[in-house]
């Protein structure tokens, strides 16, 4: 059969050879043939590009390839090494892909924004109120040279941007001018905050009263089953005493009986002298 042989160099090479050759016999006839060392080098058989396995002993005609290549053998630890650290490094990029996530808790944050308008996000308790402000004013198209973040309570109190919303635990806050004063109460607002506290403190005395009712009640129960305690106890007494006198008048009776029968026996002694 006819075969190509691939030199090392890269040279192309005719030779007819025996089917019934074996691989290691080819490998030492083509090197003997052109002044190649057989123990540094290697045959590699490729057919449809990809190579084919093979033992020492196999012929070269049960094959299915007509081209051989010879090949040294340090090349083949080059590229053994070579996929091995591809395949290293791989395996590393997997791993890294795969590695979950630290989870970072997030809260809810309300903020209130100018125009009475609201926005929520979710964002660390770490955050600090400076990057608050960045990214409200970055997502609402909002100046952030001429806004700051103020306390939801006390519009008054300006928030320090190298704080966090931990350190303030807060939840919400207010986005609002730097030049902005809160406004001053009306009439309105003094009459709802009158009528809160008022209802506040009626609820307060409902419960004082609820719990005075309470402790009433008790000492009352306490009182009725004192009550009962004594008539048992004197129901008790008079049951004794009843029965006292029951056995005191049997006992009068057995005496009466004794002295009887004795009045009885001394008159009967003379008449029988």
């Amino acid at each position: 059969m006819d075969l190509t042989v691939i030199l090392p160099a890269g040279h192309r090479v005719n030779m007819s050879v025996a089917r019934s050759t074996p691989m290691m016999d080819l490998l030492i006839q083509v090197t003997t043939a052109h002044k190649i060392n057989p123990g540094g080098h290697i045959i590699h058989l490729v057919s449809d590009n990809r190579l084919l396995t093979y033992k020492p002993s196999t012929p070269i005609g049960t094959l299915d390839t007509s081209v051989i290549k010879i090949v040294p053998k340090h090349r083949l630890n080059e590229e053994a090494r070579a996929r091995r650290a591809h395949l290293v490094t791989q395996a590393q990029e997997k791993n890294i892909r795969l590695k979950p996530k630290e989870y970072v808790f997030k809260q809810q944050l309300v903020v209130n924004l100018p125009r009475n308008q609201l926005a929520v996000y979710r964002v660390p308790p770490r955050t600090l109120i400076s990057e608050v402000l960045a990214m409200v004013c970055s997502d609402r198209a909002i100046e952030p040279d001429t806004h700051e973040i103020r306390h939801p309570v006390n519009i008054d109190e300006k928030l320090r941007g190298s704080c966090t919303l931990a350190d303030y635990q807060l939840q919400e806050v207010s986005l609002v001018p730097r030049d902005y004063q809160a406004p001053p109460l009306s009439v309105t607002d003094l009459i709802t905050m009158a009528a809160i506290t008022s209802t506040s403190r009626e609820t307060g005395d409902g419960k004082r009263r609820g719990l005075m009712s309470l402790f009433t009640r008790r000492a009352k129960s306490l009182e009725r089953a004192g009550v009962r305690a004594r008539g048992v106890a004197a129901r008790r007494a008079r049951g004794l005493l009843v029965g006292a006198g029951v056995w005191m008048r049997r006992c009068f009776r057995r005496g009466e009986q004794r002295v009887f029968r004795k009045c009885r026996g001394a008159k009967r002694e003379p008449g029988q002298v």
